[in-house]
Parts: structure tokens; C-alpha cells; sequence
């Protein structure tokens, strides 16, 4: 019986976490650090982006393509971390740096950074402990 509650809850978490889209924070194409913007399902993309240079100028997104950067073939170059400068031909601003991330809002601030994925696996802990103890 125990099984069969760790596999319902195995099942519905793995379900739950690949239902939704990439979440991510969008700004205009030139904010400030404590400028979080919006937040957008981004179905279509498999990146989150956020760049700054040193005059302090931020652009989040989960898709800049709007802002004349391919951040989709930028971003499978730079990985899950941030890079200076950014890949590509570009002109870059003096300081210009790229990161990139895969998990939902994880192009905000450090201290904003918990995601949907985080939160969901604890509340299915929560729900396997409560469950196993029944």
C-alpha cells in the first residue's frame, strides 16, 4: 500500500512539473536591477534570460528576440551560468554580461530566485510523509 501512495505521488509531482511552462521575469529592453518586470510563461522557449552592463542597465526575458539578440542560440553556448562578455558578434555595452537559466524565475534577483519546481517538491514531501503515515 505504501507502493502504491509513493507512485501516485511520484507520478502527480513528475506530471505537475512538466505540465506548466518555463516561467520567467520580463523587463523592457533597459531596466534597473530592482526592476523584476513581469512574469511570463514562456512556452516556446527553453531559456531564461537576464543581461547588465556596468552602467547598471538590466534586460530579463524569456525571449529577446524583440530586442534584436538571439538569446536561444546565445544561451546554448553560455549554459546555466552567466558569461562576459556575451557570446556573438555584437557591440557590447563595456561590462555587458549574459546569464541564462532553465528553471522558472530564475532570471530575477538571488533573493527572488525560488521556483515553482522548489515549491512544488516539497509540497509532494510534505504530501508522501503525510500519506506513508496514514
Amino acid at each position: 500500500m505504501v507502493i502504491t501512495k509513493i507512485t501516485v505521488c511520484v507520478v502527480f509531482l513528475s506530471l505537475a512539473m512538466v505540465a506548466h511552462a518555463l516561467r520567467c521575469y520580463v523587463t523592457g529592453p533597459s531596466t534597473t536591477k530592482g526592476d523584476l518586470g513581469t512574469i511570463e510563461d514562456c512556452d516556446n522557449n527553453k531559456w531564461c534570460a537576464k543581461g547588465y552592463d556596468d552602467a547598471g542597465e538590466y534586460i530579463r526575458g524569456c525571449g529577446m528576440y524583440d530586442y534584436g539578440y538571439d538569446d536561444e542560440a546565445m544561451c546554448d553556448l553560455v549554459g546555466n551560468t552567466c558569461q562576459s562578455p556575451p557570446p556573438g558578434p555584437q557591440p557590447w555595452p563595456k561590462g555587458a554580461t549574459l546569464c541564462c537559466c532553465q528553471t522558472d524565475l530564475c532570471n530575477g534577483n538571488k533573493a527572488s530566485s525560488y521556483t515553482c519546481s522548489t515549491i512544488m517538491a516539497i509540497v509532494a514531501l510534505f504530501s508522501l510523509v503525510i500519506l506513508t503515515f496514514n
